[in-house]
C-alpha cells in the first residue's frame, strides 16, 4: 500500500533499554512516503546534543545515530538487528508498533577509535495527514493525557494543563478532579455556562484563563477561596465584581490588557497581594491608596 501524503509522526513513546543512549523526545519526526518509513529526530542534555535516524521499508532496516558535544562527536550505526512492526504498512492514524535490538558500531571522529554497543527498545508512532502541524500533535497528546490521567486516581493529580486547545467547553472529566492545586486553561474560548466545572476545585491555588475572550470574571472563580495566583489576562472584562474580596489569599493578580475603564477599588481589601499587573486597560484615574496595600512588591501600570 503506498502513501502519496507526506505525513508526520508522533512518538507515543519511546525507551532504549541501555542506559548509555538517552530516552527519545517528543520532538522525533517521520515520513511515509513510497512504503518507506523514515524517522528522524534530536534529543540531548546540556553541553550534549544528538540526532537519530531510523529508515524502514518492508525489507530492509537502517539506523544511525550521531552525538556531539564540545569533547567529543561520534556516529552510531547498525551492524546488525532484530526488529518486529505490527501494522506494516502503515494506515492512516493507525498506531504502528516498533520493537528493535540492535548492534551497533561507534566511530569517534576525534580519537578515532571504534566500539560497538548493543541497545534495544521499543517505540510506536502514528501516521497523520500531511496537513497536521507538530503543534497540534503537542496539543492532542496534552489532551489526551489528560483524559488518560482522568481514568486513573484522578484525585491525586495536582496540576492540569488543558492550554492551546481551542476549547469551547471543559471536558466533563475535569469534575473528576478532585484535588487539583494548578489549571492552566490559557488560550481557548471556553462558554461562560461551563465554569460551573471548576467550581468544585476547593484546593486550586493557581488558575490561569489568559487569553479565553471572556467579557466578564466568571461567577464560579470566587468559590476558589484557596486560590493564590488568578490570571484573567488579555480577555475583555470590563469591570471586577465585588466578589473578588472572597479570595483573600490571593498574591498574584493579572487583569492587564482588558477593557476595564473604573478602577477595581476592591483589590484594595486583598491585602495578600504581592503582584498585581492592571496594564494596558481604560482607567480614567488611578488612586493613590494604590500604594497602601501592605504586602505589594509590584505593580504594573504601564499603558502601550
Amino acid at each position: 500500500m503506498m502513501f502519496l501524503d507526506t505525513g508526520y509522526i508522533e512518538f507515543c513513546e519511546g525507551a532504549f533499554s541501555n542506559s548509555i543512549v538517552p530516552y527519545m523526545s517528543a520532538k522525533n519526526l517521520g515520513r511515509y512516503f513510497d512504503d518507506t518509513l523514515s524517522i528522524e529526530g534530536s534529543f540531548g542534555y546540556p553541553f550534549l546534543s544528538s540526532s537519530i535516524k531510523f529508515l524502514i521499508t518492508k525489507n530492509n532496516f537502517e539506523f544511525e545515530m550521531w552525538e556531539h558535544s564540545c569533547l567529543y562527536s561520534q556516529k552510531y550505526s547498525s551492524i546488525s538487528h532484530e526488529i518486529t512492526l505490527s501494522n506494516w504498512p502503515p494506515i492512516l492514524n493507525e498506531p504502528v508498533a516498533i520493537q528493535f535490538k540492535l548492534s551497533l558500531v561507534f566511530f569517534d571522529t576525534f580519537s578515532g577509535l571504534i566500539d560497538t554497543i548493543d541497545i534495544s527498545g521499543t517505540t510506536s508512532c502514528i501516521i497523520r495527514n500531511r496537513d497536521i502541524t507538530f503543534e497540534d500533535l503537542i496539543r492532542e497528546k496534552e489532551y489526551n493525557y489528560f483524559i488518560e490521567k482522568s481514568k486513573n486516581c484522578p484525585d491525586t493529580i495536582k496540576m492540569v494543563s488543558l492550554s492551546i486547545q481551542h476549547l469551547d467547553k471543559l471536558p466533563d472529566e475535569l469534575l473528576l478532579f478532585t484535588n487539583l492545586e494548578s489549571l492552566d486553561l490559557f488560550y481557548n474560548c471556553i462558554n461562560e455556562d461551563q465554569f460551573y466545572k471548576i467550581s468544585h476545585l476547593a484546593n486550586l491555588q493557581y488558575l490561569s484563563l489568559r487569553s479565553n475572550y471572556l467579557t466578564q470574571v466568571p461567577k464560579e472563580i470566587f468559590n476558589l477561596t484557596e486560590l493564590k495566583v488568578l490570571d484573567l489576562s488579555r480577555n475583555q472584562i470590563k469591570n471586577l465584581p465585588h466578589q473578588i474580596v472572597n479570595l483573600s489569599k490571593l498574591e498574584e493578580l493579572y487583569l492587564n490588557e482588558n477593557i476595564l475603564c473604573e478602577f477595581p477599588e476592591d483589590v484594595f481589601k486583598l491585602n495578600s497581594l504581592k503582584i498585581l499587573n492592571l496594564s494596558n486597560n481604560n482607567f480614567k484615574r488611578i488612586p493613590l491608596k494604590i500604594t497602601t496595600l501592605p504586602n505589594l512588591k509590584e505593580l504594573h501600570l504601564y499603558e502601550m
